[in-house]
């Protein structure tokens, strides 16, 4: 690879593949069209629809779009800014990343808030649906994974040897959270349009059914890009560990 000086820290290192930059790219256009189409299915194409915590449907239809902006936006951009903000300096990486996880979590909390006052609401039984099951067991693994890299990895705690042993295992567990939540997206998604597919013909779901078949192909799009970029050792940080699961300086 070419070398490149770095204008933010003024250290010379290796120019990343073009196809580093390409796939990014595609990552990019991946997320922002699946967050305007659930969003479009959400606000304009449901039989009541609406985003708003005021009317019980509406405030239905904030779960999958507060859930799209938090996994598809908020995840990726929390896995991909190691990558992508290559020229930065770790700590301020690092501090993106966080961030990034905890705008995931707060708009999680919001979207599941939504859902229970909708089920309470409408008297509908809770947990009744793989997709529930997943979503609870995505939401444990990534709040384990909050808290522990908070430990380890942000505050004076661990030592340098402890981080070194554990790092591996976070990267590891933290692209099964992100993916595992592609998967419950995707899963929720299928359902709502079951739901509807009980009172209408499924060709003649029209708009809504095109939306949300186009977006499981997005995110299945999206999340075949962020495991080819994220498993390149050639599009690693300067310094980094050429094996995405090995240790690397923090």
């Amino acid at each position: 690879m070419e070398k490149e000086n770095d204008d933010f820290t003024g250290i010379e290192h290796e120019r990343p593949p073009t196809t580093m930059y390409v796939s990014g790219f595609l990552a990019q256009c991946c997320v922002i069209a699946a967050c305007v189409m659930i969003g479009l299915w959400m606000g304009s194409y449901t039989a009541d629809p609406g985003l708003s915590w005021v009317n019980l449907m509406h405030r239905l239809h904030l779960h999958p779009f507060l859930m799209a902006l938090a996994v598809v936006f908020c995840s990726t951009e929390a896995i991909l800014v190691y990558r992508m903000l290559r020229s930065i300096s770790k700590p301020i990486v690092k501090g993106i990343h966080v961030l990034l996880h905890t705008a995931t979590l707060a708009l999680v909390g919001t979207a599941l808030a939504a859902m229970i006052e909708f089920k309470n609401g409408s008297k509908f039984p809770h947990l009744y649906s793989a997709h529930s099951w997943f979503g609870l067991i995505v939401i444990f693994l990534y709040i384990g994974q909050y808290v522990l890299g908070i430990v380890f990895f942000l505050l004076p705690v661990a030592s340098e040897n402890t981080r070194q042993a554990v790092l591996p295992f976070h990267k590891f567990f933290g692209l099964c959270a992100y993916f595992f939540a592609l998967i419950t997206v995707c899963m929720g998604m299928f359902d709502f349009l079951e739901s509807i597919v009980g009172t209408s013909v499924y060709p003649n779901l029209g708009t809504q059914a095109r939306l949300g078949n186009a977006s499981c192909i997005v995110l299945l799009i999206l999340g075949g890009t962020v495991m080819h970029i994220m498993t390149r050792s050639a599009y690693a940080r300067p310094n980094a560990s050429e094996n995405l699961f090995e240790p690397e300086p923090l």
